[in-house]
């Protein structure tokens, strides 16, 4: 299977980007939001301009030979997780800058513009990620 960029046109969040964490007895904790935001320290997000041309989420698994019973229990994964596989969008070739319309960081309550959020990070991070 190849590399692929992948959006979700969902503007709240994405369920299946929760991280699951193994415990040390050994479980898995299969975190939410709150809980990602905390072991990935922040969120982020890249909103792309609606004329980027992106494959739904069944074309792309088309495109890849993936096979329609596999693709299927993805999907019944996902919504089980609370997301929807019809808001899932991907390119297999990057998506350059000049495409992208905002960057924005999860503040806990909201998503905001990177710029916004920019003070409350470390200098070097903030050059980072504005720049």
């Amino acid at each position: 299977m190849r590399p692929a960029v992948w959006f979700s046109a969902n503007a709240h969040w994405e369920a299946t980007a929760n991280r699951a964490v193994r415990r040390i007895d050994g479980s898995v904790l299969r975190c939410d939001r709150e809980q990602t935001d905390l072991f990935c320290d922040g969120l982020f997000r890249v909103e792309i301009g609606a004329s980027t041309m992106l494959a739904s989420w069944r074309e792309m698994a088309a495109m890849c030979g993936m096979q329609p019973g596999d693709r299927l229990k993805i999907e019944s994964l996902a919504r089980r997780l609370g997301s929807n596989p019809l808001q899932w969008y991907a390119s297999l070739r990057s998506i350059d800058r000049d495409h992208w319309t905002a960057i924005e960081r999860w503040n806990g309550g909201d998503w905001e513009p990177v710029e916004a959020c920019a003070m409350s990070l470390a200098p070097s991070v903030a050059t980072r990620l504005a720049g």
